[in-house]
């Protein structure tokens, strides 16, 4: 079942600077900003897109430093930080194996005064990723707080529920990089990357290749590609085969929603080539 909602471009400050002087006459927007200011926080969103892109493409070096950029931008007018710049700063040092910074930055995302401000902090692609860089680092009682606190804001539409929950004082660092991995890819698809939530599902099946929860989210995901992408990740018979082993080892939702999507996948007409 895909999951259809409309994609908000967030562009969230920490501090925004003073606008008007005694008898300026600057030209002021709906929104309360300078026509110059929002040129600037303009500019600084596209960096952050170009930046997307780049991780996307594997370029992390490049897109450390387009993120870099972006913040630089939006800092050097006074109009505070950016925070989708930071965390897209944090996942490119993590792809680079730069730990010890990506772990300053997230902590200053989700902990920081950036928090009070902005949405980034709380949503599910900068907490979970942040919770399996602390299981990572052997740091799984936060790992653990960070994850409880932010699967309740897991926003279904539906599909099979995640309702796992984990002791902080027994480590179990790949059964919750496992959930952390279908969360972030929930919060994909709900903002219609469907390719970024399938590369997450992905993860997920190398963490636990017989869980029925993540069998079902790998068949029903693949379905969700572009008949483009389907041609590139996996085939139509290995999502055949996971939905098929989610029905059978999966109960309540998980089974209905797999036979479901079975039933979908095995239509004579599917989606265009």
């Amino acid at each position: 079942m895909r999951m259809i909602v409309g994609c908000v471009l967030l562009l969230a400050l920490t501090i925004g600077r003073p606008i008007l002087a005694q008898g300026s006459q600057a030209t002021i927007s709906p929104g309360g900003f300078a026509q110059e200011d929002l040129a600037v926080l303009r500019q600084s969103a596209a960096l952050v897109d170009k930046g997307e892109a780049l991780l996307k493409a594997g370029n992390f070096g490049t897109a450390e430093q387009m993120f870099r950029t972006a913040s630089a931008v939006q800092e050097s007018e006074a109009l505070g930080h950016n925070p989708s710049a930071e965390r897209g700063l944090a996942e490119a040092l993590v792809y680079q194996g730069r730990t010890t910074e990506a772990l300053s930055l997230y902590r200053a995302l989700i902990y920081g005064h950036q928090r009070k401000f902005s949405s980034v902090s709380q949503e599910l692609r900068t907490t979970m990723r942040y919770s399996i860089l602390l299981t990572q680092t052997d740091q799984w009682p936060e790992a653990v707080a960070v994850y409880e606190k932010a699967l309740p804001s897991a926003d279904f539409h539906g599909m099979p529920k995640m309702d796992v929950h984990f002791d902080p004082r027994v480590p179990m660092p790949a059964q919750l990089q496992t959930i952390a991995h279908l969360a972030c890819g929930i919060e994909f698809n709900r903002r219609s990357d469907d390719r970024a939530a399938f590369n997450e599902y992905v993860k997920a099946s190398y963490l636990a290749p017989d869980s029925a929860l993540v069998n079902y989210y790998y068949g029903d995901g693949w379905q969700n590609l572009s008949p483009k992408d389907r041609a590139k990740l996996g085939s139509v018979q290995q999502a055949k085969a996971a939905l098929q082993k989610a029905y059978l080892l999966g109960k309540g939702d998980v089974k209905t929603a797999a036979e479901k999507a079975l039933k979908e996948l095995n239509k004579p007409t599917d989606k265009p080539a």
